[in-house]
C-alpha cells in the first residue's frame, strides 16, 4: 500500500525546501540619496517673483542623477518638470501672495528614484526698499597714474529686482558737481581728463518708485601722459650690405613706427662718406633717386635715418650701406 502524505505535511515539507534554498545576500537596487538643503528654505518666505530653485543630491555610487521636479499652490504638488539634469531651475511669474509647494524626485540611469520631502515657500508682498548703495568703483578709489581715457565703472543692485537709473556727480572739486541723469548702464565716458589731476566722483541709484540711494565720494589722480619716440628705423632695402645696387634708377625704402601713431617725418641722410651728410628731410618712408643724379658705378655708398615724431621726439637709425656694380 501507498503510504498518503497529509496536505498540511506537504505544506510543511514544501515550506521547508523553499526555506532552505533561500539566499539572504539578496539586495535591492541602490537608489540614489534623499534631495535635501533646499533653497529657498522650507518655510521661507521671499519678496522677489522670479527664483532660483535649488537642492542636494548625490548618488551613493556616484552615478549622473535626473530629476522630476514639482511645484504648485496645491499640496501635493503636480509635475512642473521631467528628466531635468541640473539640481538647480529657475521659476519665473510667481504669484505674490501665494503659498508654493515642491518637491524633488531624482532618478538613476535604471530609472531608480527617490523622493525628497515636500518643501514649501510663500511669496510675499512687492518690499518698497531703496537700491544698495553704489560700490566697486573703476578707478578704485585712491587710484594714481590713470589714464586720461578712463571710463567710470560701478555696481549697483535692488533687492527687488527693479531697474534702475543713475545720476554721476563728477569733477575737481571735492563735492562733484551732478554732470549726467536718469542713466541706465552702469558706467559712464567723462570725456578726454587733465594729466595729472584729482577728479572726485559719486553716484546715486534710482528705482522705478523713487526710492534713492546714494555711494560715498571717491577720487582718482591721472598720471602724465609721457608721449615716446619713434621706434627705430629698420628693415632697408636695399638690404644692408648689398654689392649690385644699381647705379642708374633705385628707391631707398625702411620701416618704422610711432607709439601714439604720431605723424612721423625722416631726415635722409646719404653719401659716400662714413657717416653720411645730410640729404633732405621727406615725409614718407621711401625715397626716389633722381634720373638726373645717377650713382656712381663701383662706389659704396652710406645712408641711415633720422625719424621725428610730431611733438620733437626723436630717433637715429643705424648707418647702412650698399654697393653699386
Amino acid at each position: 500500500m501507498r503510504a498518503i502524505v497529509p496536505l498540511c505535511g506537504a505544506l510543511a515539507l514544501s515550506a521547508l525546501i523553499v526555506t532552505g534554498c533561500s539566499d539572504d545576500n539578496v539586495t535591492g537596487p541602490i537608489l540614489p540619496r534623499m534631495p535635501s538643503n533646499p533653497s529657498p528654505a522650507n518655510g521661507d518666505s521671499i519678496f522677489m517673483t522670479s527664483i532660483y530653485l535649488k537642492w542636494d543630491c548625490s548618488h551613493p555610487d556616484g552615478k549622473v542623477l535626473s530629476y522630476d521636479i514639482y511645484i504648485d499652490t496645491i499640496s501635493p504638488p503636480r509635475i512642473f518638470r521631467t528628466h531635468h539634469w541640473t539640481d538647480s531651475l529657475l521659476v519665473a511669474e510667481l504669484n505674490r501672495g501665494s503659498t508654493y509647494f515642491w518637491k524633488i524626485v531624482a532618478a538613476d540611469e535604471n530609472y531608480n528614484t527617490t523622493s525628497g520631502p515636500t518643501w514649501q515657500f510663500a511669496v510675499g508682498p512687492q518690499r518698497d526698499f531703496p537700491p544698495d548703495p553704489p560700490t566697486s568703483p573703476s578707478p578704485v578709489d585712491g587710484d594714481t597714474a590713470v589714464a586720461i581715457d578712463e571710463n567710470l565703472h560701478w555696481a549697483c543692485i535692488d533687492s527687488g529686482g527693479e531697474q534702475l537709473l543713475f545720476d554721476v556727480y563728477f569733477g575737481i572739486d571735492s563735492i562733484p558737481p551732478l554732470v549726467a541723469t536718469e542713466r541706465y548702464g552702469s558706467y559712464y565716458d567723462p570725456g578726454p581728463l587733465l594729466e595729472n589731476t584729482t577728479y572726485f566722483w559719486k553716484i546715486a541709484a534710482e528705482d522705478s518708485a523713487g526710492h534713492r540711494s546714494e555711494g560715498p565720494i571717491w577720487h582718482f589722480t591721472t598720471g602724465v601722459v609721457v608721449n615716446l619716440p619713434p621706434t627705430v628705423p629698420s628693415n632697408p632695402s636695399p638690404v644692408d650690405g648689398r654689392i649690385d645696387f644699381s647705379p642708374y634708377y633705385g628707391e631707398l625704402r625702411w620701416s618704422c613706427t610711432d607709439p601714439e601713431n604720431d605723424l612721423l617725418t625722416y631726415g635722409l641722410f646719404l653719401g659716400t662718406s662714413d657717416p653720411p651728410p645730410f640729404e633732405q628731410n621727406l615725409t614718407d618712408n621711401i625715397y626716389e633717386l633722381p634720373y638726373d643724379e645717377d650713382l656712381e658705378l663701383g662706389v659704396t655708398y652710406y645712408w641711415k635715418i633720422r625719424a621725428t615724431d610730431a611733438v620733437g621726439n626723436v630717433t637715429q637709425g643705424p648707418i647702412w650701406n650698399f654697393s653699386t656694380w
